[in-house]
């Protein structure tokens, strides 16, 4: 996917060093990074803010499932309210997507280092409210 390439170019030219901009093709990166960052970036604001867009997204996403079933299609497995659990998605979200992500920008970008910071917070967050789900 688009994502992992760019996590994996962005890794491997900047590293974990202070951010260096030596060709333009370096400046394209870190701004591609930057915009990527800032379409997923619900994610790391404070919970009452990213659980609005997380609900936003889900309710996105099943709608496209409802349609997908109409026209007879396989429903995409996070498309599917029925099956599909909406805490453990946005955990596996923010595990396998969110947190890598921002872990490769903040030694780049610093000031991200509060976005990685509620992504954590609200990747648990999810999970206490999975965990009392479960208890129901």
């Amino acid at each position: 996917s688009v994502h992992f390439r760019l996590q994996a170019d962005f890794a491997s030219t900047f590293g974990d060093q202070l951010l260096r901009i030596e060709t333009p093709a370096h400046k394209v990166l870190l701004l591609s990074q930057l915009l990527h960052c800032a379409d997923l970036g619900h994610c790391g604001k404070p919970f009452k803010f990213h659980e609005r867009w997380g609900v936003r997204v889900a309710t996105e996403f099943f709608l496209q499932g409802d349609k997908e079933s109409e026209l007879g299609l396989t429903v995409s497995p996070l498309n599917n309210r029925k099956t599909t659990v909406v805490e453990k998605s946005q955990i596996a979200f923010i595990q396998h997507i969110i947190k890598p992500m921002l872990q490769v920008m903040v030694p780049v970008v610093p000031e991200l280092k509060t976005a990685l910071d509620h992504a954590v917070n609200n990747m648990a967050e999810w999970e206490k409210r999975f965990d009392a789900k479960q208890k129901q």
